[in-house]
Formats: C-alpha cells, sequence, structure tokens
C-alpha cells in the first residue's frame, strides 16, 4: 500500500520467499531467530535501514510507483527513474547472489544444486 502511494517501506522477513517476486528488488532485511543476537542484529540493520530511507527515500520505492510529474511528493526525472530501475534490478540480483551464498554455507543446498548454480553464475 506504501509503494502504492509512492511513500517509502523498509521490508522484514525471516524468509526471502515470503516476499513477493517483484518486491525482492528493494531492499529487504532477512533475519534469522537461529543466530546468536539476531535481535540486536536486526535492530542495527532496521535502523540504518530507517536512516538510509529518510536520506534517500526514492529509493526505497518501486520505479513503477514514482511519478515524473508535480503531482507527487517525490519527484524525479525520466532519466532518473531509468537508472533507478537498473540500480533495483542489480540490487535484486546481489541480494540473490548472496541468499544462495548463505544458502551453500548453511548445507541448504546439495551438491547438485551447488554445482548448477555455479554453472549458471560462470556462464
Amino acid at each position: 500500500m506504501a509503494h502504492a502511494i509512492a511513500k517509502p517501506a523498509v521490508l522484514i522477513t525471516s524468509s526471502i520467499d515470503d516476499v513477493p517476486f517483484d518486491l525482492r528488488s528493494l531492499r529487504v532485511i532477512v533475519y534469522d531467530k537461529n543466530l546468536p543476537n539476531w535481535g540486536e542484529k536486526l535492530k542495527e540493520r532496521i535502523t540504518k535501514a530507517l536512516l538510509e530511507t529518510l536520506d534517500n527515500p526514492e529509493a526505497a520505492i518501486p520505479p513503477t510507483f514514482l511519478e515524473t510529474s508535480k503531482t507527487k511528493i517525490i519527484e524525479v526525472t525520466h532519466k532518473e527513474k531509468g537508472l533507478l530501475e537498473l540500480k533495483k534490478e542489480m540490487d535484486s540480483l546481489r541480494r540473490e547472489v548472496r541468499t544462495k551464498n548463505r544458502d551453500i554455507e548453511r548445507g541448504k543446498i546439495s551438491p547438485e544444486e551447488k554445482l548448477r548454480i555455479k554453472n549458471n553464475f560462470s556462464s
């Protein structure tokens, strides 16, 4: 709802699988209650995300919802909107790689899946 009215939001989840695919390009804070000090780490990440969102609110809104007219509070040029879309896509790919690496480190991925992932990223 926040995105539809061009308001920034910080997404928080215990599993990236719970986040709709079209929102994964945004900053998503993923926490794991099984890690030591998870609550403190989550608090730090939320604080950092909120400060960054206040500094750059348009980065927390999907480009689809950004307006280039003067009818919205946050205004960007067409060029800025295109660059934001590219940045969101790159951020999404980075998160996907980090998630896969984390799953590999935690042994959540089979050896066959590891090989498939390695082949996909090396080609």
